[in-house]
C-alpha cells in the first residue's frame, strides 16, 4: 500500500541554533532520526502500541497514533529511503526560503540577517546529514562512525564562523563609531580655525585703519603746525 507523506504546515520555521545530536553508530544501535515529524511518510492505521516490522531491506516503527511510520525507519537501507531523504531536502530548503532572492528576515543590520540564514540553512544540512549516516551505518557501522564524526567536526568549525563574524562586524561598528567622532572633532577644529581666521582678519582691517587715521591725523597736524609759524 502507498504511503503518504504527514501533513504539516507550509512554512517550516527553524530553530536559531544548529541541532548538535549525536548519532551513535555501534553495532545495533544507530541512534533516532532527527527528521522533523512533518516530513514524516505513514501508512494505514495499524493495532495499538508499539510494534516493529522487519522485512528484507528495513524495520519499520508502528507509535500509538497506529501509524506505521515508512519514513525514516528504524533501520533505513533501502534504495526508498535515499530518495525520499532527497524530497526532503528539497521541501525544507523550499520552505525555509533559503533559495528566495527578495527573503526579507527581520533584524537589527544586513549581517544578522545573513546570519540567520546561513544558520537555518546549516540547520538543514545537518538533519539531512544526520539522516544519511544513519542509512550508511546499516550496511557499515566503523564508516558509519567516521562520517558521525566528520559530520560533528565540521558542525563545530561552522558554529565558529557566525561568532568570528559578529566579532568583526562589531569591530567595524566600533571603528566607524570612532572615525565619526575624529571627524566630529576635524569639522570642529576646521569650523574654529575659520572663526580665528575671520577675526584676524577683521583685526587686521582694523589696525589698517587706525594706522591710515594716525597718518592722516599726523600730517593734519603737520600742517597746522606749519600754518601757525607762517602767521607769527
Amino acid at each position: 500500500m502507498q504511503g503518504r507523506a504527514a501533513e504539516g504546515p507550509q512554512k517550516w520555521m527553524f530553530g536559531a541554533t544548529l541541532c548538535k545530536m549525536s548519532c551513535t553508530v555501534e553495532e545495533g544501535n544507530i541512534g533516532e532520526s532527527i527528521i522533523p515529524k512533518e516530513f514524516y511518510v505513514v501508512k494505514n492505521k495499524g493495532v495499538l502500541g508499539l510494534e516493529y516490522y522487519e522485512d528484507k531491506y528495513t524495520t519499520l516503527l508502528e507509535d500509538d497514533e497506529k501509524k506505521l511510520r515508512l519514513f525514516p525507519s528504524m533501520k533505513p537501507s533501502g534504495r526508498s529511503e535515499v530518495l525520499q531523504l532527497m524530497k526532503v531536502l528539497d521541501n525544507m530548503l523550499m520552505n525555509a526560503g533559503v533559495d528566495e532572492k527578495d527573503m526579507k528576515l527581520e533584524g537589527p543590520s544586513q549581517i544578522h540577517n545573513l546570519l540567520e540564514l546561513l544558520k537555518t540553512e546549516q540547520n538543514i544540512y545537518n538533519i539531512v546529514f544526520h539522516e544519511l549516516i544513519r542509512q550508511v551505518s546499516v550496511e557499515c557501522a566503523e564508516r558509519g562512525e567516521l562520517l558521525a564524526k566528520l559530520r560533528q567536526r565540521y558542525v563545530s568549525l561552522l558554529d565558529k564562523i557566525p561568532h568570528q563574524v559578529l566579532s568583526l562586524y562589531n569591530d567595524l561598528l566600533a571603528q566607524r563609531a570612532l572615525d565619526r567622532s575624529l571627524t566630529e572633532e576635524i569639522i570642529y577644529f576646521k569650523n574654529s580655525i575659520g572663526e580665528l581666521t575671520s577675526e584676524l582678519h577683521q583685526v587686521r582691517e582694523h589696525d589698517l585703519r587706525v594706522s591710515k587715521e594716525a597718518k592722516q591725523a599726523q600730517a593734519e597736524l603737520a600742517k597746522a603746525l606749519k600754518s601757525a609759524k607762517k602767521n607769527a
